[in-house]
């Protein structure tokens, strides 16, 4: 998203900067936790990336969720050195510095702020759980009401614009994510049948993948010769011990660590997608795939519903992981049906999710903003 976003701008010619929050447990020498407030301020890390100058910022009080975009000194020197403000997030309190320096933004988001931790949520411990409920979560939620009421708002998908609309009722256009299929794209004679392929943060709860290995489990009992493929950015510890419960490691191989390259392999060798998730603001892997002609078989967790047609680029499922392996089975054994889903996949990306069409709408966004 970050990158469709600086790609757009740099066409028009601005001089960007990125700024961001850079979490304590990346970077705990960058911000204040209360054994050291009051002693020691929070910092920044410069790099450079794309040729552009990037700073990651530190945060007071990190154990507090609505802290890290508190607009301490280095948050309001960025913000006044520059004309224009874009957020581009998951939900909407990254635009915080923004409200609070009473400055507007223009800001691109995935998800309500509940939805985007659900699931997380359920792993803290008890005294954690406490102190969220009685504090954290209120003060995020008043903040995101504020900062959808006071900003011009682009929703990455329509699940995003229902969501958001509970919250504040207006208008938020969409602003679909564009998939690159210069890069992204079909290439027949590379598909594997019956290889299945999952891409995300695996260790995060909401992609829930139990569910898949689960399914996985049911398909190999029944003697298909699945594999799967499984692609993230985690430590695959606690993965590894799933499958070896499973007895599945025999059928899954683990990308902790993919390049695009790799990953583009993987894309185009996979005979299906598939998203378990609990919950999605969009899934932009997904559609990386079905650039490359793969369809997608999605629980009915949000925004994959939009894109996931059931009988023109993959299926939907309830979450249940017999039905997820009944839905595997069915269009890797009918290679007339994956053909056509694949087709309509391609079809579909091709239509609606160019980047032509986006970069228009994007645009659209910013000059009204800037107005």
């Amino acid at each position: 998203m970050t990158n469709f976003i600086v790609d757009c701008l740099e066409r028009k010619g601005y001089d960007i900067t990125l700024a961001y929050y850079y979490p304590y447990s990346l970077k705990p020498m960058l911000s204040v936790p209360i054994q050291k407030l009051f002693r020691q301020c929070p910092k920044s890390e410069k790099t450079y990336q794309r040729k552009l100058t990037c700073y990651g910022i530190g945060a007071y009080l990190p154990e507090l969720e609505f802290t890290h975009y508190h607009p301490h000194g280095i948050w309001k020197k960025l913000i006044g050195d520059h004309d224009y403000h874009v957020v581009v997030s998951g939900h909407a309190l990254a635009a915080l510095p923004f409200y609070k320096t009473q400055k507007k933004c223009l800001a691109w988001l995935a998800s309500p702020f509940d939805a985007d931790r659900s699931k997380r949520l359920q792993l803290f411990p008890w005294y954690r759980k406490i102190l969220d409920r009685l504090l954290v979560a209120p003060v995020c939620r008043h903040y995101e009401r504020k900062i959808l009421a006071n900003n011009p708002i682009m929703a990455l998908s329509y699940y995003t614009q229902k969501q958001l609309q509970k919250i504040v009722n207006k208008p938020y256009p969409l602003l679909s994510m564009p998939i690159n299929t210069k890069l992204f794209k079909h290439n027949a004679s590379a598909t594997i049948p019956w290889r299945i392929l999952f891409v995300g943060r695996f260790n995060d709860p909401r992609k829930n993948i139990p569910l898949l290995l689960n399914a996985i489990t049911t398909i190999v009992q029944k003697q298909h010769p699945i594999t799967l493929d499984i692609v993230g950015s985690d430590d695959p510890t606690a993965l590894v011990s799933m499958l070896k419960k499973h007895q599945l490691h025999q059928h899954v191989c683990i990308h902790a660590h993919a390049s695009q390259d790799t990953l583009l392999t993987l894309l185009q060798s996979a005979d299906l997608f598939v998203i378990p998730s609990q919950q999605e603001g969009l899934c932009i892997a997904a559609l990386e795939a079905m650039a490359c002609g793969c369809p997608v078989i999605s629980t009915k967790c949000g925004g994959p519903e939009e894109f996931v047609i059931p009988e023109k680029t993959g299926t939907l499922v309830d979450f249940d992981s017999n039905e997820m392996a009944q839905a595997i089975i069915s269009i890797c054994s009918d290679r007339t049906l994956r053909q056509k889903l694949s087709q309509g996949a391609l079809h579909l990306i091709q239509r609606h999710y160019s980047y032509e069409a986006q970069s228009k709408q994007f645009y659209a966004c910013f000059e009204h903003y800037k107005t």
